[in-house]
């Protein structure tokens, strides 16, 4: 058979006759609006979760938008994926059920965290990527701890994030500049702290007196 390796845009849209979705480990991209609306769709697996590893690495802009039904998707072993479009999640199980001290993971990437969410967040060491739009217009945190395994930070990750003083990294200001950084990740990011947001570079260690306003332990997981 032919080895598929993306669904296009729109491709499934408004299907209420889908209630799940078994995606091969030969796939790479799910495109914007693929699955988009589709009421009944519930359940999206890579082939054998627990045995293989998908290939997926990006889900695009609205592409499981207003999936009222959804909620289980299992990337398989060792998820590759790097990036998340806008609102690919919105309206549904998933994105209804973020609060504060539950955000949205999908596999090692952070998708969306709680406008409601304030004082220092810390990022789980799993997380390797940070989707777009993550934290855009969080109001309220004042410091985000970022681990040194992170590679990759989002379109608009953290923008209108006006009130964040300071960015604290567990790796070195080398390890933070190979970072993928998105279009606009840090747009309007501090712009109502004076000096704007600071980053600090821990060096995989956390020092009290380097990292002022940063509490340790503070680990979310969306049971």
């Amino acid at each position: 058979g032919i080895d598929v390796t993306g669904i296009r845009s729109s491709a499934f849209a408004y299907n209420d006759d889908i209630i799940s979705v078994t995606i091969p480990t030969t796939l790479k991209v799910i495109e914007n609006s693929a699955f988009y609306d589709c009421d009944n769709l519930n359940t999206v697996t890579v082939q054998n979760p627990s045995e293989n590893i998908s290939t997926l690495e990006e889900i695009g802009a609205s592409a499981f938008y207003s999936c009222d039904s959804l909620d289980k998707f299992e990337l398989g072993l060792e998820p590759k994926l790097k990036t998340v479009g806008e609102e690919a999640f919105s309206s549904t199980k998933f994105t209804e059920s973020v609060s504060v001290g539950h955000p949205f993971y999908l596999g090692t990437m952070l998708i969306k965290v709680s406008d409601d969410e304030s004082g220092t967040f810390e990022i789980p060491s799993f997380v390797t990527h940070i989707a777009d739009y993550a934290f855009s217009s969080n109001g309220n945190i004042k410091a985000i701890a970022i681990p040194s395994d992170v590679t990759g930070i989002g379109k608009y990750a953290f923008s209108n994030m006006c009130y964040l003083r300071e960015i604290i990294y567990f790796g070195t200001q080398e390890e933070w500049e190979a970072i993928r950084f998105g279009d606009g990740w840090d747009n309007s990011m501090g712009s109502w702290v004076t000096g704007g947001t600071t980053t600090r570079f821990l060096n995989g260690e956390y020092d009290p007196e380097t990292a002022d306003g940063y509490t340790p332990g503070l680990s979310f997981i969306l049971n």
